[in-house]
């Protein structure tokens, strides 16, 4: 449980705050992850009393990170990095902390090689022939038939069947074609995972302002 008060004239309502315990509050966020976190302190900022539960001993979500005792930081939920192409979202996070910058290259194995993901429109070329065209015309009516509108069918099953498949555990083709915007195909050299304008890692934090 995670208490941030400020004085306020609203009304203030019970919340439960454990077993037989009960305190009063204007707001009450349930996760205190990204979402959470921010919420709050906007409303803390705002004046507001506000209360936040979240199971774990500590707040951030899967973006909690904690000093090893060698002084390596570590991402206790496996690796993240912060990106957004917002001037307000970059210049908000940068009130709280300093950011490295990081920008992700994601390699994958394809035939004993590493070959970039997303893929790039260079290793189409050479694995399928200069004039390759994808392997789906039409509007796509699931995940397969989406991805293959990207790309020829060789560099879909190499690529992104059998990963997606095992990911999810059912048929590529009973997926929503939705799931297909997570990715395209780079054409133009840029073999960065994503291209957000603001990309990195926290490098320690700052006193809020």
């Amino acid at each position: 449980m995670h208490r941030w008060k400020k004085q306020s004239p609203c009304p203030r309502h019970p919340a439960v705050a454990g077993r037989g315990t009960s305190v009063e509050t204007e707001y009450l966020i349930v996760g205190s992850g990204l979402t959470g976190a921010t919420i709050a302190r906007h409303l803390v900022e705002n004046g507001r009393d506000v209360l936040i539960l979240d199971r774990r001993p500590h707040m951030g979500g899967n973006v909690h990170d904690h000093w090893h005792p060698s002084g390596i930081r570590i991402h206790t939920y496996g690796p993240h990095y912060f990106r957004t192409s917002s001037e307000r979202i970059w210049s908000f996070v940068n009130r709280f902390a300093d950011f490295y910058r990081y920008e992700a290259e994601l390699l994958t194995m394809v035939d004993n090689s590493l070959e970039h993901w997303p893929v790039v429109e260079s290793y189409i070329e050479k694995a399928v022939g200069p004039d390759w065209e994808p392997a789906f015309t039409g509007t796509p009516s699931n995940f397969e038939e989406a991805s293959l509108s990207k790309m020829p069918e060789q560099i879909y099953r190499l690529f992104v069947k059998g990963y997606t498949e095992k990911q999810w555990g059912v048929p590529a083709e009973s997926l929503s074609a939705d799931l297909a915007g997570r990715f395209a195909v780079h054409g133009d050299g840029d073999k960065r995972l994503k291209r957000s304008k603001y990309q990195g890692i926290p490098r320690t934090a700052t006193q809020s302002s």
